[in-house]
């Protein structure tokens, strides 16, 4: 279950996403600050809690009631869509989307054309155990691109542990926002983070 703190993350991202394909779906109630908008938009949240729902897909499978409320809402009102793209056109540039990873396998992305992605990476030993034998990070949430920069926003994170002692451990968070300076060249990708790391990614 998602706590307050995780509400108003997600309230907040979803404004920052404002015109693409997230913001679409959701009727824009998010960003409108009267109490019938936001009603409505609660209405949603506690769908998307309900259900799990960590991308658009999901969203209008199990919430089209509480979203169909939030476009006659914002109909009725007479708001414009503040230039969001038609359906079915992707808040991504197109060559971004599918699923990329570094040569060992190690890091992968998966960024979907309504504008979430998931991330994972995998770090697994085959010496001897320092910190832990192996991990594995899975992070779900949206992106937004800007000119050459990405940026992730994670919404949840999970750190799945396996201890020196061989016992497990798992970990839940809210992920990290990350920018990163892209270039996309083919099939291949490169991600340049803060402090001019670059992650290598190909096409999968």
């Amino acid at each position: 279950m998602l706590g307050r703190a995780h509400h108003r993350r997600l309230r907040c991202l979803l404004c920052q996403r404002s015109g693409a394909a997230w913001q679409r779906r959701l009727g824009r109630c998010a960003c409108r600050g009267n109490p019938s908008a936001k009603q409505l938009f609660d209405a949603l949240i506690d769908c998307w809690k309900e259900y799990g729902c960590d991308d658009a897909e999901c969203l209008q499978l199990n919430c089209a009631t509480e979203n169909a409320a939030c476009r006659s809402y914002r109909e009725a009102s007479g708001e414009p869509d503040g230039g969001a793209p038609a359906t079915g056109e992707s808040a991504l540039p197109a060559g971004l989307v599918g699923e990329w990873a570094t040569s060992d396998q190690s890091t992968t992305y998966q960024f979907k054309a309504d504008g979430s992605y998931q991330y994972v990476f995998y770090y697994g030993s085959s010496l001897s155990c320092i910190a832990y034998l192996s991990r594995r990070i899975t992070e779900l949430g949206t992106l937004s691109v800007q000119g050459d920069t990405l940026t992730t926003m994670g919404m949840s994170r999970t750190t799945q542990t396996q201890n020196c002692n061989f016992s497990s451990s798992t970990e839940t968070d809210h992920g990290t926002t990350q920018s990163y300076r892209y270039v996309l060249s083919g099939n291949t990708l490169t991600l340049t983070d803060s402090k001019d790391v670059t992650l290598t990614l190909g096409a999968q």
